[in-house]
């Protein structure tokens, strides 16, 4: 690698490889049935920038946000960005089991997803639950059943699981960023 490039990145299809370098770059996908949410959160924990960065030791991270209301009933489109996210969020409705149920056999189901990314499960319209025990323990039951890192509860409207989604993102990234010391190879010939 020449010296112009280094502090650039490299993005794999089957996740994130991040080199020696300070600067990385990750897609994070949020999925899920229409009118759980998905946008009103984006907007909330984003600020409406389709690229987030986060800073974690001396690493810098864009975090480019790609949400997919609006090409939901494209199957083609999809299937690129499924195969390109490094990280997905799965997004239900915490009012509406149905939306949950959705997650495990409709979004896990789909054979276009990366199953080498992390998963994020996140109930969102917190400020709307009736009966909140049933709610979280139904919500718990989902992540260990879909093998997500995290289920985070959120409120857009209380603010409400925005900065731990934003803790749970570090954490999960922050584990990629451990790149273990290569010894360096010598070849004779």
């Amino acid at each position: 690698m020449s010296r112009k490039n280094e502090g650039f990145y490299s993005v794999h299809s089957d996740f994130l490889e991040l080199k020696r370098t300070q600067h990385h770059s990750v897609s994070l996908t949020f999925i899920g049935d229409v009118g759980v949410g998905k946008t009103t959160f984006i907007e909330a924990y984003g600020n409406r920038r389709p690229i987030q960065t986060l800073h974690i030791g001396d690493n810098t991270i864009d975090v480019h946000i790609m949400d997919t209301e609006n090409i939901q009933h494209h199957e083609e489109v999809l299937r690129v960005w499924y195969k390109m996210t490094s990280l997905l969020v799965l997004c239900y409705d915490m009012t509406d089991s149905i939306s949950l149920d959705n997650i495990a056999q409709l979004w896990m189901d789909n054979d276009h997803l990366n199953s080498e990314s992390p998963i994020i499960l996140l109930g969102t319209k917190l400020d709307l639950v009736e009966d909140m025990a049933l709610a979280t323990i139904r919500g718990h039951e989902m992540k260990q059943f879909i093998k997500a890192e995290d289920v985070i509860f959120t409120s857009t409207i209380q603010k409400i699981g925005l900065d731990e989604f934003k803790e749970c993102l570090v954490r999960i990234l922050g584990k990629k960023l451990v790149v273990p010391e290569r010894k360096p190879r010598f070849f004779c010939f």
